[in-house]
């Protein structure tokens, strides 16, 4: 889960975005958006967003408030007393499996299993200047872990920084998303496609993906477009560069593909014929 703060809507239409536009196409969109909780400030927007709660239901009102009853001041604390609700990496963690979380402030807050480990929970540092691509390649370098995290999540500073101090029109905001984008691509450094193709093969085969006998990765040099192999038909399609994804049918459910074809043909003839 990667979170891009201050990304509102139409800011996909300021520039090309290759990598945003993909998860889109892969039906991966809120066809209006995400509607704020109110007050629209980063820290109890993504709270909400972690725990599914109003900020009165998951207790984080503001960025900064005090406590009417004991007069105590919040400020970007991580006491778990001000902290309500269930947060994803304490779901995934209460069913026995690792989460990774990087630059979120809310999840060192240790509740319950939830302990935010080191190597999976970087200590949060306000105004980090941590690069984008090294947050990346954290989150990648988790894939090499024995037991590779069952939920991560990213937070990504920008173009929330620029909307602070120019208008949404403004050309750095339109550099900041399309460097977002570039971001959200950004493939693992000094590896090759072939020995990513080999990883995603290895996972399928593993019997951990559903239907993953289903679903094959081909170099895009070893897979030209649609071709079929004895009894088998191949639909081909780009997933990324460098990469095809292939799914498979039996020649059975080809048939009644065919079959529904045909049919579907025959009416409108049979409909445009009676016209």
């Amino acid at each position: 889960m990667i979170s891009s703060d201050g990304f509102r809507f139409g800011y996909q239409f300021k520039t090309v975005t290759p990598n945003i536009d993909r998860l889109i196409a892969s039906e991966t969109e809120a066809d209006r958006g995400l509607i704020p909780v109110f007050p629209t400030l980063t820290l109890l927007n993504h709270c909400s967003l972690a725990t599914g709660l109003y900020p009165i239901s998951h207790g984080i009102v503001n960025n900064y408030f005090i406590n009417p009853a004991s007069e105590e001041v919040f400020s970007k604390m991580i006491d778990p007393k001000w902290w309500w609700g269930e947060p994803l990496w304490l779901t995934v963690t209460n069913h026995g499996l690792k989460a990774a979380a990087y630059y979120r402030l809310d999840r060192e807050v240790k509740k319950g299993n939830w302990t935010c480990p080191p190597n999976l929970c970087p200590k949060f540092v306000l105004n980090n200047l941590t690069s984008f691509e090294e947050r990346v390649d954290t989150l990648l370098g988790y894939f090499d872990l024995e037991d590779v995290p069952s939920l991560m999540m990213l937070y990504l500073h920008d173009p929330d920084e620029q909307g602070h101090s120019y208008v949404p029109d403004d050309p750095r905001i339109t550099d900041s998303v399309a460097n977002v984008d570039r971001t959200i691509g950004r493939p693992p450094e000094n590896v090759s496609s072939a020995y990513v193709v080999a990883k995603m093969k290895e996972g399928l085969s593993s019997g951990k993906v559903e239907n993953g006998k289903y679903l094959k990765i081909y170099l895009r040099e070893e897979q030209g477009s649609q071709s079929v192999e004895g009894n088998m038909v191949t639909v081909t399609g780009p997933m990324k560069e460098g990469f095809f994804t292939r799914k498979i049918f039996s020649r059975l459910n080809l048939r009644c593909l065919r079959a529904t074809l045909v049919q579907h043909a025959n009416t409108q003839i049979k409909g445009t014929k009676k016209q």
